[in-house]
């Protein structure tokens, strides 16, 4: 296993320059061209990742660092995801850890029990993480009370799906592969 003994891996990064997504304005004049990139970006490194079996688990706009140049974003993005420490491998079993307002509804439903991680799992909160950059905000809210996670996840999907459909329209054919894909999550929670 390329000389490593176990299955603990670690990132540095070193002189990184950049922002986390979280930190631009995507409605901006400036970046909203860039963000389907960006998502098509993370979108890719989590696909490599799944490919060996490991799922993130933590996917939200703070764990997506954006690399500028004097505060000017790059016509070809190679975004980093960060934050793996939470990532699991398909053979483990794990109680939920992420991030509510981000999680797959399969997660929030069975918070308390044991699962397996599953691709779709980090396919929802690329899908989630997406429309908060897009829009600005998230279509619904998070309460913690007594302990429980809680979310409306009827008026997510709802307010989701009819943002991607729209989103769709607007978007070139280049982009109709990442849409369909998450098109289908959707129809699948």
């Amino acid at each position: 296993m390329n000389g490593f003994k176990s299955k603990t891996y670690g990132l540095i990064l070193n002189g990184m320059i950049g922002k986390p997504a979280s930190a631009f304005n995507w409605k901006s004049e400036g970046y909203k061209e860039f963000l389907p990139s960006v998502i098509r970006n993370v979108h890719a490194t989590l696909d490599a990742a799944h490919k060996n079996s490991v799922y993130h688990l933590y996917i939200r706009p703070s764990n997506i660092i954006v690399p500028t140049t004097a505060d000017k974003m790059t016509k070809d993005i190679k975004v980093l995801v960060i934050d793996w420490g939470v990532a699991i491998s398909d053979d483990k079993k794990f109680h939920f850890q992420g991030c509510v307002p981000y999680a797959h509804d399969e997660l929030l439903a069975t918070v308390r029990m044991e699962k397996k991680a599953k691709s779709e799992h980090d396919w929802a909160s690329l899908l989630y993480t997406y429309y908060h950059l897009d829009e600005g905000h998230l279509p619904w809210h998070v309460l913690m009370a007594h302990g429980k996670r809680v979310c409306d996840t009827g008026v997510r999907k709802n307010t989701v799906s009819n943002w991607l459909e729209q989103k769709r329209l607007q978007k070139s054919e280049k982009d109709e592969d990442v849409f369909q894909a998450f098109s289908q999550l959707l129809s699948t929670q």
